[in-house]
């Protein structure tokens, strides 16, 4: 289990994402389907006044953008929902929202224009309607087999053209 309130996991913007970062979870030979590749926990607080983190209880949906100038271009949606009540013995709680590694992989860099982009944001929806944002997360991404042929799936299904 990780221990959220360590950074012995964590991944900070200048790391950025390669391969092995991602392929943790998913076993040699077989499909990568169903494989988690990243885990982003998103903490909440039981603090009313507390203007940096969402409310417990509050629901919401993690955007994760992959932007490469070669192989991919897209955004996901993954929804989440804040526990009603703190971790033990802390004023946070958390949830973790996994990123499957398939939405992740075949993130290739270009030779002329460098590596892709991997970002992350969230929202919480208000109860009238409105969304509240946070702040975006954003790292360098590489995370292509070396030499890995185009028509290389890695186990997933084909990328899309978008």
């Amino acid at each position: 289990m990780i221990d959220v309130y360590s950074e012995e996991n964590e991944t900070f913007e200048w790391h950025g994402i390669i391969l092995s970062m991602i392929s943790q979870q998913r076993k040699a030979g077989q499909s990568a389907k169903g494989a988690t590749g990243l885990y982003v926990v998103i903490m909440g607080t039981s603090e009313q006044n507390n203007e940096n983190l969402p409310q417990l209880g509050s629901k919401g949906y993690l955007n994760v953008y992959v932007k490469t100038p070669n192989s991919r271009n897209t955004h996901k949606s993954y929804p989440f929902q804040l526990p009603p009540a703190a971790d033990q013995g802390k004023q946070t709680g958390h949830c973790t929202v996994n990123i499957p590694y398939c939405d992740i992989n075949r993130a290739g860099p270009s030779f002329s224009q460098g590596l892709g982009t991997l970002s992350f944001d969230y929202y919480i929806e208000n109860s009238d309607g409105s969304k509240t944002y946070s702040k975006e997360w954003s790292t360098k991404i590489n995370t292509v087999l070396p030499n890995q042929s185009h028509d290389d799936n890695d186990g997933c299904d084909p990328l899309s053209n978008n």
